[in-house]
């Protein structure tokens, strides 16, 4: 794994068939990462070991905690923490959500091209 991404990905989404290709990517890129199929198993394996993890990317529809309340209750135990929603359904409304959390919206299907980029992006960023 290359040296300036050490951290792991938090991947969440209730569709096992969007897991698996967004963890066919990781895979590719040689990125360490983590699968959850809720918001709230997310939020336990990120309250687990919050060190680990350098990005959520998560989708905004699922069942027990959506990624909004998700992504609200990661930023206050890491506050500089990436998140990356990536959604079938992109409206203005979660853009605005976005905004205020200082994340990213990606439209489902994504390609591994914009997945690389939106996650190098992201680990970039992320305090050593």
């Amino acid at each position: 794994m290359p040296e300036e991404v050490a951290k792991k990905v938090l991947l969440v989404d209730d569709e096992p068939i969007v897991l698996n290709l967004e963890s066919a990517y990781c895979d590719a890129m040689g990125v360490a990462y983590e699968i959850a199929c809720d918001g709230q198993k997310a939020l336990e394996i990120f309250r687990a070991n919050y060190e680990a993890f350098g990005v959520l990317v998560t989708d905004q529809d699922m069942p027990v905690i959506g990624g909004i309340m998700l992504a609200r209750e990661i930023r206050v135990l890491a506050p500089n923490l990436p998140i990356i929603f990536i959604t079938g359904r992109p409206t203005l409304a979660l853009e605005a959500v976005a905004n205020e959390l200082g994340a990213t919206v990606l439209a489902k299907p994504v390609s591994l091209n914009i997945f690389k980029n939106a996650i190098l992006t992201a680990l970039a960023f992320v305090p050593s």
